[in-house]
């Protein structure tokens, strides 16, 4: 496996020409990796001093690489501000002390953009949604917290590894007992 599939994993949130950038850093060595880290540093030595003595040649491949690079579409800019939207909201109900409808409200938006968000930033969400809801309801925090473990490894432990189970109760629980 590339070293460039490990770097980068939220390349997303760059702009496409920071991306661009990243990923002509990643290729150059591609063709023709160095035999040693002398050979190397000597390549990149090589490169920044043509970059900073302004080696025109270096100044018009770069400006004819960012030229060539599309600029993000609105699709993107609005799905990000439907973002900060959506956990504003979220937290103007928390503070007003809201809990369940601010719980709603941020799965509403983990459901309504499920297909955009990668599994990090679905269980980041998640939890962020588990932490809405506990001053109202540990319980239904923790199970909000074991969705948010089962989509990725990078958010916290829940406190009990189990969703709680609801309960049926036919009838009144004294005249069961007795």
């Amino acid at each position: 496996m590339k070293f460039s599939h490990f770097f980068w994993i939220d390349r997303e949130y760059f702009a496409p020409k920071i991306r661009e950038q990243i990923d002509f850093g990643l290729t150059l060595f591609e063709d023709e990796k160095p035999k040693n880290a002398e050979e190397a540093i000597k390549e990149i030595v090589g490169a920044v001093d043509g970059v900073l003595a302004r080696n025109q040649d270096w100044h018009d491949f770069h400006k004819e690489m960012i030229f060539q690079v599309e600029p993000n579409s609105k699709e993107d800019i609005s799905f990000l501000l439907e973002l900060s939207i959506y956990e504003q909201k979220s937290m103007d109900l928390y503070k007003r002390e809201m809990y369940t409808e601010s719980l709603n409200n941020m799965l509403v938006y983990i459901q309504t953009y499920q297909k955009q968000l990668n599994e990090i930033d679905e269980a980041w969400y998640t939890q962020v949604a588990a932490s809405l809801i506990y001053p109202l309801d540990p319980v239904r925090s923790n199970d909000q917290q074991i969705l948010a473990k089962d989509k990725s490894l990078k958010v916290l432990k829940p406190r009990h590894k189990y969703l709680a189970k609801n309960t049926k109760v036919k009838g009144r629980q004294a005249g069961i007992i007795k």
